[in-house]
């Protein structure tokens, strides 16, 4: 067999297309000027679900990667991260491209406590498990905090958010 180097179809994708191509969703929200949230006691989609995806599986299960700024501007707040599906329903009992009857658990998880004035990047990873090969799914990541003064930020001088569904 040849393969014509010179094109990129033609390189390994048509011979490995899983190996070459590890992610379903590859997302950054990253504007040219800062974009802020200012969290509350309530799940609400990050930047106005900007990062809101779906992906059809492969496998039954992937890894989701979450990253985030937050910026406490003041002490004993709680950030909160989870997943939920296109209509704003917790991830696993979500019936709208959620993961309703996969098994995967409640991807509700305290991220981060600061107990100052903290600013960070936050790496956030989920398993979901159970997932139907050949059925879409969404993957929209919420956030909330346990008091005022809790942001996240992404673009201008800030990190961008990136969202990653890995194949596993």
């Amino acid at each position: 067999t040849y393969i014509d180097l010179t094109s990129a179809t033609n390189l390994m994708p048509a011979l490995y297309p899983e190996q070459v191509k590890p992610y379903y969703v590859f997302d950054v929200y990253d504007p040219s000027s800062v974009d802020t949230d200012s969290l509350s006691t309530s799940y609400a989609a990050i930047f106005s679900s900007n990062l809101s995806n779906s992906f059809t599986a492969k496998t039954t299960s992937v890894e989701v990667q979450l990253q985030i700024f937050n910026y406490t501007s003041s002490s004993n707040k709680w950030l909160y991260l989870r997943l939920s599906d296109g209509s704003g329903t917790e991830w696993s009992s979500g019936m709208s491209g959620g993961g309703y009857g996969t098994g995967t658990r409640n991807t509700e998880r305290n991220i981060n406590y600061a107990d100052e004035t903290d600013k960070q990047t936050i790496n956030m990873s989920w398993y979901l498990s159970g997932l139907s090969v050949g059925v879409s799914y969404t993957v929209n990541p919420y956030a909330k905090t346990s008091g005022v003064y809790n942001y996240i930020y992404a673009g201008g001088n800030y990190p961008a958010c990136i969202l990653r569904v890995i194949n596993i």
